[in-house]
């Protein structure tokens, strides 16, 4: 065939050149860029994650063009659907003859009535302050522009941030969902990063790869050309995303393909990986405990780095080095994959199965070794503060409200001026009528006293109005403040009520800090909260009801200026301890609780040490130590309730020291002459200090987390207890449930001398023993009849109480046949744990000599402590 000549369409080029000639030199051109000197494009679009959801924070941005020669400010804001009444807004000053990107926290509302997984938003440009702003419209004479955002309910979420060109690391991420059974959809996250932690929120994990630019300030200039946005992190940016990291959420690195450095600048000395060198293979076999270990070949090379992993802990290896580690780092989890993203999955070839949704059906497939780590890595992880447990933010959520109203409220009178009114009501009647007597007129008292009586009435009115209007302007705080004593990063949350005389319309507060009022704030007005740099905003056009307790709830993540620590020892006692409190003021209240049953209420002594010994555990239900409650701890006794309370109470994963202090209002602009009261509940993880060798120690309950296992048991022993909802079941029949306790890793190595197990078990009818499996004997330790509450077993044979290689106590837990079921027409009865407590007593033993260190390369695979 023969190849059109080149040149066979030039003229049309040429004509289109001569156009846009002609029409940049007509007086309709320059009309065009006269009436428009000002514009914005992308309103209210895409940024940081991508990805919306009702309720939560998520980021957009703006590009607004200035072609003035002098600078301008603007204020760009969005809405979302019909709610105009609540925007957001950036104001920023555009430089002369420049484009700029600036991004703007969102918060969208109710799902309800808008688009099919999307959000319709509107977004307008202001110029001018005040009274004086006016609306800039479009070339079209358009004053509002139109938009849409992801919508996605459906956690849990994954985000990809990548700068690769190709597309494999999305591949990976679409075959790890799918194959572990969720729907293929993921965020890619925007070139404009998140300049806030509540903006990553959204996302439960993060996948990280390719080259990761930084810059140094949140907005971005250039002189006269396009936009185009290759803006990365920078320090803000990097803030965001350590604190969400940080407070709980997930992130795995794949570091075939990403610059070392940028990890230490996020990390710092919490990024363990040291760098060997970078190898590519050909035939790969990811060895693993959930893989299969199968071979697999390919013509183009992966890339592979061989590291040494610190303290990390390996997953899977290639060729004895690690491919995936995992470390908790703060409240969240971080995975190192070291293996390029092609060697973890395959293209769908036709003999696949497809599923019936096809949103969990990718062009890819997974291998069965980044299933398995797909289950460490996106599933949903363990939250270990108050208020990533479901259950205990849910109720903190129903307490919080009437915990911050009851410490606003009118001033009553005092017992002395009730009784000095009365006593003047009693000696007028008194001396009216010693004088009546005396005129032989004592028949008027039946007209006195009813006069005397109202009078007396309306001076207590009076005098009760005059004191509830007296209560001061208030800010009313209940927060809950978790602290990561590892990192210094903090995450507070809580409920704030304020109480004006007269009305106010300021709030605001630094970046790290979000303050919603609520959807009835405006009084029918426009309300904004509007940014005025990448760290300060504050709301415009509120409208408050003087003499009403306005409610607002407040999020905060940041670095502490001054670390708030705690640590224990053991003694023959319990625990002994010490708190350094930080920039906490007046701590009180303490409370002890850790991954096992049972509580414990510390003393607090001089210096804020505290000491924790038997007897002061705690029974269910009780949270604080004393003869008659005060109206504060009260309220603290609702709050801990709302958390530690019911059959599925919040357990923390580590010892935790929980207590009160004076509320923390830094970074947080309120209306002045406001009185401050309220108090923070304070969740710190504490350090264990290993007692010298030798010393006798008794470890309570709270420290002995106990799980139910099947190997010793057999099948029979998880009838009795659902190991999915971690939570015991009513069963008729006999069983044998084997209890697994782990110690405390840094008490270890130790000799264990003797134990008593509490279990509160309703077994009537039956015999309840504890058995201890010696090689293939079963020995029994103690034994129960017909328990109905709790059954007590004494623990004295120390050659039965070995601990397994880990640092575990196996213990079975025996349940016989009913003593009143003596066949099989007679159904018996049913039997169910509640709670289950050990204590032990032991002897410290001397701790082994570390391992010599070694450069030999398996050790790069073994080297997890």
């Amino acid at each position: 065939m023969r190849r059109r000549p080149r040149h066979d369409n030039a003229w049309i080029a040429w004509a289109i050149v001569v156009c846009v000639v002609v029409l940049g030199w007509s007086p309709i051109g320059e009309l065009r860029a006269e009436d428009n000197p000002i514009e914005m494009f992308s309103p209210g679009g895409m940024a940081g994650v991508g990805m919306y959801a009702p309720y939560q924070w998520g980021m957009v941005n703006f590009t607004l063009r200035n072609r003035t020669d002098k600078p301008v400010t603007l204020l760009a804001t969005v809405y979302f659907g019909n709610d105009s009444n609540t925007q957001y807004a950036r104001s920023i000053t555009v430089p002369a003859r420049a484009d700029m990107v600036t991004l703007c926290p969102v918060r969208p509302g109710s799902s309800e009535n808008q688009p099919l997984n999307a959000f319709d938003t509107q977004s307008l440009l202001l110029k001018g302050e005040g009274e004086n702003q006016t609306a800039i419209t479009t070339t079209l004479g358009q004053m509002r522009h139109a938009g849409m955002l992801l919508r996605d309910e459906d956690p849990p979420r994954t985000a990809v941030l990548s700068d690769n060109d190709d597309d494999s690391t999305g591949d990976l991420v679409q075959a790890m969902r799918t194959g572990i059974g969720l729907t293929r959809r993921a965020a890619v996250v925007t070139p404009y990063i998140p300049t806030i932690t509540q903006a990553w929120e959204v996302i439960d994990s993060v996948v990280l790869s390719g080259g990761v630019m930084e810059r140094d300030s949140q907005a971005e200039v250039k002189q006269d050309t396009p936009m185009r946005p290759v803006s990365r992190f920078g320090p803000v940016e990097l803030e965001a995303l350590r604190g969400w990291l940080y407070s709980g959420g997930k992130l795995m690195v794949m570091l075939e393909t990403l610059d070392e450095s940028f990890m230490k600048r996020l990390l710092g000395d919490d990024w363990p990986i040291t760098e060997l060198d970078r190898t590519s293979l050909t035939s790969i076999t990811v060895e693993g405990p959930g893989a299969e270990g199968t071979t697999q070949e390919y013509e183009e090379p992966i890339g592979f780095v061989r590291v040494l992993c610190g303290d990390m802990h390996v997953i899977q290896t290639v060729n004895g080095y690690p491919a995936t580690m995992e470390k908790s780092v703060g409240r969240g989890k971080l995975i190192v994959v070291t293996l390029g993203s092609r060697a973890w999955y395959r293209r769908r070839v036709k003999a696949d199965p497809v599923p019936e949704d096809s949103m969990r059906s990718a062009g890819v497939v997974s291998y069965s070794h980044l299933n398995e780590l797909g289950g460490h890595f996106i599933e949903r992880p363990g939250w270990s503060a108050p208020h990533k447990n479901e259950q205990a933010a849910a109720g903190l959520e129903a307490v919080s409200q009437s915990l911050v109203t009851e410490q606003i409220g009118s001033k009553i009178l005092g017992r002395n001026t009730t009784l000095t009114v009365l006593a003047v009501f009693c000696g007028v009647l008194l001396v009216g009528g010693l004088v009546l007597a005396k005129r032989d007129s004592l028949d008027k008292m039946g007209i006195a006293v009813p006069v005397a009586s109202v009078v007396g009435a309306v001076v207590l009115l009076s005098l009760g109005s005059i004191s509830r209007s007296a209560a001061p302007p208030t800010a009313s705080w209940f927060q809950r403040l978790d602290v990561d004593p590892s990192t210094g990063q903090a995450q507070l949350r809580g409920l704030l009520g304020v109480y004006l005389h007269d009305a106010s319309d300021r709030f605001g507060a630094d970046h790290a800090t979000t303050l919603w009022l609520g959807d009835d704030r405006g009084g029918g007005s426009v309300k904004r909260m509007v940014w005025t740099d990448y760290d300060k905003w504050h709301w415009e056009g509120l409208s408050f009801e003087p003499a009403v307790v306005h409610l607002a709830s407040v999020e905060s993540h940041r670095m502490l200026d001054r670390p708030i620590r705690a640590s224990v020892s053991f003694n023959e006692n319990g625990v002994v301890g010490s708190l350094d409190a930080g920039d906490l003021q007046n701590v009180s209240s303490p409370l002890l609780a850790g991954p096992g049953d049972g509580m414990a209420a510390p003393v607090l002594e001089g210096s804020l040490s505290f000491t924790a010994d038997a007897q002061r555990s705690l029974s269910p239900g009780q949270y604080l130590v004393a003869g008659v409650l005060s109206d504060t701890q009260l309220r603290q006794q609702r709050a801990m309730d709302a958390v530690f309370g019911g059959a599925k109470r919040y357990r923390p994963k580590l010892p935790t020291l929980v207590f009160w202090a004076d509320p923390l209002v830094g970074g947080i602009e309120l209306p002045g002459g406001l009185q401050t009261q309220g108090q923070v509940m304070v969740s710190l993880p504490v350090d264990i200090v290993r007692p010298p060798a030798g010393q006798t120690i008794h470890i309570s309950s709270l420290f002995l987390p106990y799980e139910v296992t099947r190997r010793e048991g057999g099948p029979r022993g998880v009838i009795a207890y659902d190991t999915m909802r971690k939570e015991w079941i009513p069963v008729n029949t006999p069983a044998t449930v084997p209890l697994r306790f782990q110690l405390p890793a840094a008490l270890l190595p130790l000799r264990l001398l003797r134990g008593e197990l509490n279990v509160q078990i309703h077994a009537l009818g039956r015999t309840v023993g504890v058995l201890h499996q010696n090689g293939g004997k079963r020995v029994e330790l103690d034994r129960a009849q017909s328990p109905s509450t709790w059954a007590n077993f004494k623990l004295q044979d120390p050659g039965a109480l070995t601990l397994d290689g880990r640092g575990g106590l196996t213990l079975l837990l025996d349940v016989g046949e009913a003593s009143d079921a003596s066949n099989f027409d007679q159904m018996a009865p049913q039997w169910q744990v509640g709670e289950v407590r050990l204590s032990l007593d032991a002897v410290v033993e001397k701790a082994p000599d570390p391992r010599p260190e070694s450069n030999d390369k398996s050790k790069g695979a073994d080297h997890a402590p």
